[in-house]
Parts: C-alpha cells; structure tokens; sequence
C-alpha cells in the first residue's frame, strides 16, 4: 500500500497495510478490536501494537479526499470514504 509523505511517495509497514486492508474489507462498519486483533495479530495481546497503527494510519489519511479512520465507541474501529 503505498501513499504520499511530505510529496514523497511511501509504503505502508507490513502491520499498518494489514489493518487498513481490513478495514477496508469492512468499509463502512465497525470492526471491534478483539476482532482486528484475532485477524492480524493472531491474539489479543498485541493492544498496544493495533492502538500504534491506527495512530499512524490516521496521520497518513489525514489528507483531503482520503478514508476517515473512525474510532466506534465501544465497538472498535471503521472506515467511511
């Protein structure tokens, strides 16, 4: 997954292009943490990795006329366009 940095063109980490692609299978609805977890992570230990992706992914959607990256209260995480 790549996208624009400072006008540079960038790659996405191997995590943080997994959660996005998730959501993006999942665009429009709420996808829970335990449930992101399980997908990529392959347990629910990894808290603090989910919480450091979705940080990152919300500075590089930051832009114009990209996905919103939306926390769901209490029910995790989701995507609109």
């Amino acid at each position: 997954v790549l996208y624009y940095q400072n006008r540079r063109l960038a790659i996405l980490p191997s995590k943080e292009q997994q959660v996005i692609l998730y959501l993006a299978e999942h665009i429009h609805q709420a996808v829970s943490r335990k449930e992101s977890l399980n997908h990529i992570w392959n347990n629910e230990d990894a808290g603090d990795a989910l919480n450091t992706c979705i940080s990152h992914l919300r500075k590089y959607l930051s832009e114009e006329n990209r996905p919103v990256l939306l926390s769901v209260g209490r029910k995790g995480y989701g995507l609109i366009k």
